[in-house]
């Protein structure tokens, strides 16, 4: 290190604090670093019921989110509903808070909270389990004016 008078130069000293600053910062995130913001589409067998359940999910970078879920019977639609609201992610956590379904919005006292811990994240995949009753999800990101198949 460089030296003034003896001395280590404060310089490179506060260079070399945030170097390590950002890099434990970086590590301490290492799962999260890439954005859930953009199109995701998912399916999943519900096997109680013998049905289908499709989803089409948009992220917006301001917070804000819509999905459209789809439940499928022997390859027709049984029931379809648009959910929006606020989404936030904090570290593994992400959190959904719908605030409208059907365009419909609710009493601030029904909004509902859902918390899921993203187990996985990559640019075009992300896997995540619902806290509390730890069902799995897995959708894979589309681009903008995916449509159901």
């Amino acid at each position: 290190m460089l030296k003034t008078h003896g001395r280590f130069c404060p310089t490179v000293l506060l260079i070399f604090a945030l170097i390590v600053s950002i890099s434990l910062a970086a590590a301490a995130d290492e799962p999260n670093d890439k954005s859930i913001v953009g199109f995701w589409f998912g399916t999943r067998r519900q096997k109680a019921t013998n049905t289908e359940m499709l989803e089409i999910c948009h992220f917006k970078p301001d917070g804000t989110f819509s999905i459209t879920f789809r439940k499928m019977k022997d390859g027709k639609l049984v029931e379809e509903q648009n959910e929006s609201g606020r989404w936030e992610r904090n570290q593994n956590v992400k959190t959904l808070v719908t605030t409208h379904i059907n365009g419909k919005q609710l009493e601030t006292s029904r909004y509902i909270t859902e918390k899921y811990l993203i187990t996985e994240l990559t640019d075009s995949e992300m896997r995540y389990e619902h806290i509390k009753s730890h069902a799995k999800f897995k959708v894979i990101r589309v681009k903008e004016g995916f449509k159901f198949p």
